[in-house]
């Protein structure tokens, strides 16, 4: 939420320090540790990344040192994204982090600044009483200078830059996406397509090789599970494969010295619990009702197109959506949209009635091989 809410224990501020291994400790401990007390009660959180726009379009942007007021442009990656920390619920400094992965903060001067010392406290309230609930996608709040009597204490926009004024500037607040996405995201389709209902699988090609990219994966696989809408509705199954690499993974410090295969894969299993690990003959087993499947490729099946090509023959449904352990989604994507050009186009040769409804989207098969009509397998 906004502003950001750090923890508080005001109950017990200015109280002894205690916890359950302390009960434990002697007379003689007590004595001597015994005066240890309890902080104010208050931790210091971070916001996730957030943009602050005007009502005209144009956002907070950073660059070189410089606060401005400006349109995104995908070129200026993190050019938007700001981050607020708050040790106290209504108070917050103001950061910003560049895609060097610098980070400065907003000061008094209205500069930025790379020694947080000099970071700005700011009230960051709702422009009015009535404006904390909202239906809209962003927040509409006020800055305000903390611990100062001048008169001119609102932050308040002039021009393409920023200055201190008696009447405040409302800002908008919302989650940071690319500068190369609009900030209004997809929403569901009006329509539900049954003959879609459970008809849809995702799959995702991996390889660990470098350690990096398991990183990656958790992070690309997250996203989906967090951002695929409607998955109840569409989504049959989940279909990751991991391909095979001999000995260490490449890590960090540039050596071979990282998992090997079977620590990385026992690392997914970890990580997505409820995921099930099989061999590709083992998953071609796989019960009807299996939600989640990692492949685990043998060294006979290296490589992207064999990958591929398991993948094509486990699946039973008549759409695929396919990503890479690259690839991430940053807002919600809704199954149903990516959907209605098939069904709703008049052009679309999905269109329920204009063909034999055997033939909507399934990829005909003979012992599980595509046939050169509606498939055709990737070479190696």
């Amino acid at each position: 939420g906004m502003p950001p809410t750090p923890y508080l224990e005001p109950i017990t501020a200015g109280t002894e320090t205690r916890n359950w291994d302390e009960i434990e400790k002697k007379a003689s401990w007590w004595k001597e540790h015994g005066d240890r007390l309890h902080t104010g009660g208050a931790l210091s959180v971070e916001s996730a990344a957030k943009v602050l726009y005007l009502a005209d379009g144009r956002f907070l942007l950073h660059d070189d040192g410089a606060v401005v007021l400006g349109h995104r442009t995908p070129e200026q990656v993190l050019s938007s994204s700001w981050l607020l920390s708050s040790k106290q619920f209504g108070m917050v400094h103001l950061a910003g982090l560049d895609n060097k992965g610098q980070m400065t903060w907003l000061s008094c001067d209205l500069r930025l600044v790379q020694d947080w010392s000099q970071a700005c406290l700011f009230w960051m309230t709702a422009s009015r009483w009535d404006h904390w609930s909202t239906d809209l996608m962003a927040g509409d709040y006020v800055f305000r200078r903390v611990g100062t009597t001048d008169a001119d204490t609102f932050l308040t926009v002039d021009g393409d830059g920023l200055t201190w004024s008696k009447a405040a500037t409302s800002f908008h607040v919302a989650e940071w996406v690319p500068e190369l996405c609009p900030l209004r995201g997809m929403t569901r389709s009006p329509k539900t397509y049954n003959d879609a209902m459970g008809e849809v699988t995702f799959t995702m090609t991996t390889y660990f090789h470098i350690y990096a990219r398991s990183i990656m994966f958790r992070q690309a696989f997250a996203s989906v599970l967090t951002h695929l809408k409607e998955q109840d509705l569409y989504i049959k199954e989940f279909l990751v494969i991991n391909d095979w690499y001999d000995g260490k993974s490449l890590t960090f410090n540039g050596t071979f010295t990282g998992p090997d295969v079977h620590k990385t894969r026992q690392e997914m299993l970890t990580f997505f619990p409820g995921c099930i690990g099989a061999s590709t003959d083992a998953a071609k087993q796989r019960p009807g009702d299996q939600k989640c499947s990692f492949i685990f490729k043998t060294e006979a099946e290296k490589g992207q197109p064999k990958a591929l090509n398991i993948l094509l023959d486990l699946m039973v449904t008549k759409f695929w959506i396919h990503f890479e352990d690259d690839n991430v989604f940053y807002q919600d994507v809704y199954v149903s949209r990516l959907l209605a050009p098939m069904y709703d186009h008049p052009d679309s040769c999905w269109r329920r009635g204009e063909q034999d409804p055997a033939d909507w989207g399934a990829v005909s098969t003979n012992s599980g091989v595509p046939s050169s009509a509606t498939g055709r397998r990737l070479e190696s």
